[in-house]
């Protein structure tokens, strides 16, 4: 008999198919940005550019989006969107 989830449980995860269309729109919005603006940004290999830290910081918020409880998530992504928006505001 497969077990029932407990509705009383407050870690309980949202369903992944919702995570992970969060997390592809996320990451194509993070991109298109990252490729208007990458004239800006820097697109350097030999040292560690502005447009890296830019990635550093989405991955680790994409990370914190996968492993967070559902009460915190809307929490991450709204700071991924900042970044993300802070980088389109960098064209403009």
């Amino acid at each position: 008999m497969a077990s029932q989830p407990n509705k009383y449980d407050r870690y309980s995860r949202q369903a992944p198919e919702d995570i992970e269309r969060t997390i592809a729109y996320l990451c194509r919005a993070f991109s298109n940005a990252t490729f208007k603006a990458s004239h800006i940004i820097g697109n350097k290999v030999d040292s560690t550019t502005e447009l890296y830290r830019y990635q550093v910081d989405f991955a680790y918020l994409i990370d914190n989006i996968q492993r967070c409880p559902s009460y915190i998530m809307p929490k991450y992504v709204q700071e991924a969107n900042d970044l993300i928006t802070g980088i389109k505001a960098l064209v403009a």
